[in-house]
């Protein structure tokens, strides 16, 4: 429906990002990397999309919470090789488990449906979605590559602590 995607990340700067997103989330695609949905929802910001490719149990804990009228019409875009607590966590909700381009799904020939997520990170998957549904434009939010005021690597309320940051040089 819209020209614009935005995908959400959770580095240092989502913070000072979310008043503007609130403000134009009706105008645009609004894509979540799973870390920054709890974030999102906490500040009643709905993602049209979610997506998540982690298979360590850490990363279920984004979705570790009773699916809500918040959660309805989002879909959750998880790779198909993700822990099970995360399956878990995803009942009751939208979710779309995908074919990555991997020698092992490639085997799986869906030339059908396809493959999507060839990159490293949820994220990646984030920027591939937003060109398969045909978005001329798309905007990264949260994607920060360097640290924050006092080496924060993420926005405050991230759901996975950051006490390494603490003890950094």
């Amino acid at each position: 429906k819209n020209k614009t995607a935005i995908i959400v990340s959770t580095g240092p700067s989502l913070n000072k990002q979310l008043e503007l997103l609130k403000q134009v989330q009706n105008h645009a695609t609004i894509i979540s990397v799973d870390s920054s949905y709890p974030i999102l929802k906490t500040h009643g910001i709905k993602p049209d999309y979610v997506t998540s490719i982690e298979r360590v149990e850490d990363t279920s804990e984004f979705f570790n919470s009773e699916p809500s009228e918040f959660d309805k019409d989002i879909i959750f875009l998880t790779a198909t090789l993700i822990h099970p607590t995360t399956v878990n966590y995803l009942k009751g909700r939208n979710a779309a488990y995908i074919l990555r381009p991997l020698s092992y799904e490639l085997g799986f020939e869906d030339n059908d449906f396809g493959y999507i997520g060839g990159g490293q990170s949820a994220a990646h998957l984030a920027f591939d979605l937003s060109v398969q549904l045909g978005h001329e434009k798309i905007v990264l939010i949260g994607q920060d590559l360097a640290y924050g005021k006092g080496r924060s690597t993420h926005a405050k309320g991230h759901v996975i602590t950051t006490e390494n940051e603490e003890a950094m040089p």
